[in-house]
């Protein structure tokens, strides 16, 4: 029997001539169109691999690898390819092989910036002081 699987050729991460969207814009948390928390992360501190974990209780997580292709927008999440007419770096649409498309796009309450800020105060301090501080302003 055929395949109805997807099977792109490899690109390497360092080919962005093609206005690709590099893994570090991909790197975060998202809400897909299904109603799922998106969390793409970097499994290789040294090789960029990343897979995105689909979330949506009851229902067990869901685990897809995304690879850097040379079809689409550059990506390929599961079987579903970025669209490149329509993605941008705040709005990812991923179509499927049977023309089922999902949108992610990143959570409003993430805006401000939280993290970011906890991880320069305890890259700036020996970690003593910091973890307090967060402590305190948490409250």
């Amino acid at each position: 029997t055929a395949s109805m699987w997807l099977v792109a050729e490899p690109r390497q991460l360092g080919d962005t001539t093609s206005g690709y969207l590099g893994p570090e814009q991909l790197v975060g948390q998202w809400v897909d169109s299904q109603g799922n928390a998106v969390h793409v992360m970097s499994t290789d501190a040294y090789d960029a691999k990343l897979i995105a974990v689909l979330q949506k209780p009851p229902r067990p997580d869901i685990h897809l690898s995304l690879r850097a292709v040379m079809l689409g927008g550059g990506w390929q999440c599961g079987h579903s390819l970025l669209d490149p007419v329509w993605t941008t770096e705040v709005q990812l649409h991923w179509v499927a092989m049977d023309g089922r498309v999902s949108v992610w796009v990143r959570p409003q309450e993430l805006d401000e910036g939280d993290e970011t800020e906890g991880d320069e105060r305890a890259a700036d301090d020996d970690g003593d002081r910091a973890a307090p501080d967060e402590n305190t302003s948490a409250k």
